[in-house]
């Protein structure tokens, strides 16, 4: 459906719409809504799979953030000190096998696109 890198871009937009700042809040909503239409995509589209199986994430796609979150790690060129600390916890909870917190999860793929891994 989407690269990692749309993917990125659509998972931070989506995190901006819980900002505490109503204008961030709405530009943000137009972005989504011009990024669904730049992709072809409806909300079904997006949202669809993931009513089939709620809370529980696909193992493989897991797997994958997994690795290449060790690789970023690995890397740390693009990353300050704080966001080394959270990708180490982040690899953590994936390597337990925990389900990651939407912030963790927009966290992730703001890196992955960052990093470019």
């Amino acid at each position: 459906m989407l690269d990692d890198k749309a993917r990125g871009t659509f998972v931070k937009l989506c995190g901006r719409l819980e900002s505490s700042h109503r204008g961030e809040v709405l530009a943000a909503a137009g972005q989504l809504k011009r990024f669904l239409r730049e992709h072809q995509l409806s909300w079904n589209d997006v949202i669809g799979s993931g009513l089939e199986t709620p809370g529980r994430p696909n193992p493989v796609s897991r797997q994958r953030d997994l690795a290449r979150a060790r690789r970023a790690l690995r890397d740390p060129l693009f990353l300050s000190v704080g966001e080394q600390k959270r990708l180490s916890a982040v690899v953590e909870a994936l390597s337990g096998g925990l389900e990651l917190s939407n912030d963790d999860d927009a966290f992730l793929a703001a890196v992955f696109v960052r990093v470019g891994v």
